[in-house]
């Protein structure tokens, strides 16, 4: 059975970006409800753009920004342990799943 990896990455992408909230809870929250600030929604979004990548699903810019952001989440450890995730981080964690999914979705 072949596993359809641009079927999976566009649902798998698009559940992240359309089902998980934007707004960031007062509170610190420990695996409780769909927010993006939280770190397990970046990871589950960069599992989603590697295997697209792998899969050579992605356009050569997306890859970069993907590379990118990933990069500067690392450098940005630190402070973001410290200070929570950002609705900058946010917005271009947005951004970079809506550039994936347009990728996907042009490839017939």
């Amino acid at each position: 059975m072949e596993i359809n990896y641009k079927q999976k990455c566009l649902e798998g992408m698009k559940e992240l970006l359309y089902n998980w909230g934007d707004e960031i809870p007062k509170q610190i929250i420990h695996n409780e409800g769909n927010f993006k600030v939280r770190n397990n929604w970046f990871q589950i979004a960069y599992g989603w753009l590697s295997i697209a990548e792998k899969a050579d699903l992605l356009k050569e810019n997306v890859i970069k920004d993907y590379h990118d952001f990933e990069r500067y989440m690392e450098l940005q450890k630190d402070l973001r342990r410290k200070n929570g995730n950002s609705k900058e981080d946010i917005q271009r964690g947005n951004k970079l799943l809506e550039d994936a999914i347009k990728c996907l979705e042009e490839i017939n």
